[in-house]
């Protein structure tokens, strides 16, 4: 699968599931195929120095952090938000679903530190090893995470996601095209038995495949390649950061006979919205988006 496709992807999920649209399990794959990427993407190119990891994840979080507490004020809510607890305040931010660029950075900050005390080859596969073992073992942690304070929750449930993105750049995996399914039929099975918490098996069901797709590119996927989607894929953070404003705007407009539209309507104005400011301001992209 084009990886510009899969960013394209999780996004409409991720917006999906903030609209409350339904089969939140499903949608809540978003997340599944971001962190995948995240780590992925990140384990091929080791020599990005922190600065630019820091400008990457932070500057834009530091953005919206500021955007979202100027709404709060405004509609009279508080700063934070939901969270009350500072822990909640730093990492869960002034909108609940800043919670992943801190996360992101701290996961890929702790990668370019392990890989200064472990070779590629065991630490991809020890992060295979925990992978599937945290999905099959997810009674023994998932209630606990879930009664902790927001995001640990959150952290827990994408932790699988990153560790598979870690193992699939594994040298073995490269080579061995039988090991590289071997991984992901026994991450597909663990995510199948752990379908007893619908939010951590079914987005993990959902969002494994197009993980597997990504990671080992089968010959039927350059079809998918054949179309430039980097129009609406540079427009995949700025739809991330900005759609719940959008949500919200449309909430407060839409008629209540046409409220089933509202996702889908986020969806389309979001993207709209960001392609515009994005060749409007283009100074500033790197900024906010």
């Amino acid at each position: 699968m084009d990886i510009e496709l899969a960013r394209i992807l999780a996004s409409i999920g991720i917006v999906l599931f903030h609209t409350h649209y339904g089969f939140n399990a499903f949608s809540y794959s978003g997340i599944v195929i971001f962190s995948f990427m995240t780590m992925w993407l990140t384990a091929q190119s080791p020599t990005i120095s922190l600065s630019d990891k820091a400008r990457r994840f932070l500057q834009p979080w530091a953005f919206w952090m500021v955007i979202y507490g100027l709404v709060n004020l405004l509609g009279h809510h508080p700063l934070f938000g939901r969270g009350t607890h500072p822990f909640t305040q730093l990492f869960a931010g002034t909108s609940v679903h800043l919670w992943y660029m801190p996360f992101a950075f701290g996961c890929v900050v702790a990668y370019a530190w392990a890989r200064r005390w472990a070779a590629p080859h065991p630490l991809a596969l020890g992060a295979g090893v925990l992978a599937i073992g945290m999905l099959l073992a997810h009674a023994m942690w998932r209630g606990l995470s879930v009664q902790c304070l927001v995001p640990i929750g959150q952290w827990a449930h994408a932790m699988p996601a990153v560790l598979l993105g870690v193992a699939a750049t594994h040298p073995s995996l490269t080579r061995r095209v039988w090991l590289r399914h071997a991984l992901w039929i026994a991450a597909m099975v663990s995510a199948g038995l752990a379908i007893d918490d619908p939010w951590l098996g079914w987005a993990y069901l959902t969002g494994l495949p197009i993980c597997w797709i990504l990671s080992t590119r089968p010959a039927w996927t350059q079809v998918l390649s054949r179309f430039d989607w980097r129009v609406l894929s540079s427009c995949t953070p700025g739809v991330y950061f900005s759609h719940i404003l959008v949500y919200q705007a449309l909430q407060r407009v839409v008629p209540p006979p046409a409220l089933s539209l509202i996702p889908w309507l986020t969806i389309a104005l979001s993207f709209a919205m960001v392609w515009v400011l994005r060749k409007s301001l283009p100074r500033f992209n790197d900024v906010w988006s």
